[in-house]
């Protein structure tokens, strides 16, 4: 391994182990989706305090497989029985997330100047990504 995979596999132990940390704290407090959210909150302080995380993107599919399995095995059949009680909170939530998605994509392509499949995406919750591996955006117009 050359020394450049050695430095991205450093960093990429360093994030797994902030992440591991963070998760294993959330989970020692009891907290809901301890694994996903503990390590999302460790690995963003610690990438904010300047530390060098990083995910190859070798990694990402693996792991969104991960999160996935995560996220649908925490949840359960009692949990839809109250599924009416959030019915309010739905609504607000699509009612809050058209315009501001809507008003992020603006600020995309007119104040970023990003070309507008790149504005898309990057206004959309969630993390929605193009999906096509040929594809390769213009960025900047």
């Amino acid at each position: 391994m050359n020394r450049a995979g050695r430095k991205t596999g450093g960093r990429f132990a360093l994030t797994l182990s902030i992440g591991a940390f963070g998760g294993s704290l959330m989970w020692l407090a009891h907290m809901p989706l301890a694994w996903l959210l503990g390590a999302m909150l460790a690995t963003a302080v610690c990438a904010f305090a300047g530390l060098p995380v990083s995910l190859p993107k070798q990694a990402r599919p693996p792991m969104a497989a991960v999160i996935g399995a995560m996220l649908g095995t925490s949840f359960s059949p009692d949990a839809f029985a109250h599924a009416a009680a959030w019915s309010i909170s739905l609504v607000g939530l699509v009612a809050f997330i058209a315009p501001t998605g809507a008003l992020a994509f603006v600020y995309f392509r007119w104040i970023a100047r990003l070309d507008p499949v790149t504005a898309f995406f990057s206004a959309m919750p969630g993390g929605a990504r193009r999906n096509d591996h040929t594809w390769r955006g213009k960025g900047r117009r």
